[in-house]
């Protein structure tokens, strides 16, 4: 990259050194609808538009200048300057946009084989998924049935960060530690996977965790909505229920 640049620098040096007036501001101005252009278009859509320019300028130059020896001298360095500043331009573009791609690929793997979201101990929505799908397969096996709570916290402001954090505490306690899975989605819902239970568990679970919360805010009207689903009618992978589900 630092090669790129250094090059595109000494091309510039070269390009302007004995420019004036019109030439240099058409020069200037073609460099900076590139750099534009580069900035929002595909790498290959770029490359046919920089092939254009190179054209298109070696010919409109012909026409700038008297048609001297000398003159068709310079006229030819200057469109040698010119086409190498506008395809380094091109490559520099295309290096960063694809380091860009590159970074996002390797964010995105990172992400998926994390466990945990940052120090918390809620897992993250892969981890959660894989989890639940792993466990899905051994509970149909055995007959077993599972839940899916989906609790919405319905406060924002400055409250926001201490109530979530007292949420979080509240389900890791709330749930059998090694048996049901918490994950937070949405940045103010949170999802828990029930493992081998029924409507009567998931509601000592609601019960369980409304309690704890109500002795903490001291509120009668707990700032909270949630939603049971059996995991046969919620898709993980689009965290949204198949079909209605009633609200508990």
């Amino acid at each position: 990259m630092s090669i790129l640049v250094t090059c595109f620098m000494i091309f510039l040096i070269c390009l302007f050194q004995n420019d004036t007036g019109a030439y240099f501001i058409i020069e200037l101005a073609i460099l900076v609808a590139t750099a534009v252009l580069a900035f929002f278009l595909s790498w290959r859509r770029m490359f046919l538009i920089v092939l254009s320019i190179i054209l298109i300028t070696g010919f409109s130059l012909v026409f700038l200048t008297d048609s001297t020896i000398y003159n068709q001298y310079i006229l030819i360095m200057e469109h040698i300057f010119l086409s190498g500043s506008v395809l380094l331009i091109w490559i520099i573009f295309s290096y960063v946009r694809k380091m860009e791609d590159d970074l996002e690929k390797i964010q995105l793997k990172v992400q998926q084989l994390e466990k945990y979201q940052g120090s918390s101990q809620l897992l993250t929505l892969s981890e959660f998924r894989n989890r639940a799908m792993i466990i899905t397969t051994g509970t149909k096996r055995r007959d077993e049935q599972n839940y899916l709570l989906i609790l919405e916290v319905l406060v924002q402001g400055n409250t926001y960060q201490a109530l979530h954090h007292s949420v979080e505490a509240t389900l890791l306690n709330t749930i059998r530690d090694r048996f049901d899975l918490v994950a937070k989605f949405d940045h103010d819902k949170y999802i828990i996977f029930l493992q081998n239970t029924d409507e009567k568990g998931t509601q000592i679970v609601i019960d369980r965790f409304i309690g704890q919360m109500r002795t903490q805010l001291n509120l009668v009207d707990l700032p909270f909505a949630y939603y049971v689903y059996k995991s046969n009618a919620f898709d993980l992978e689009k965290m949204a229920p198949y079909r209605e589900a009633g609200e508990l």
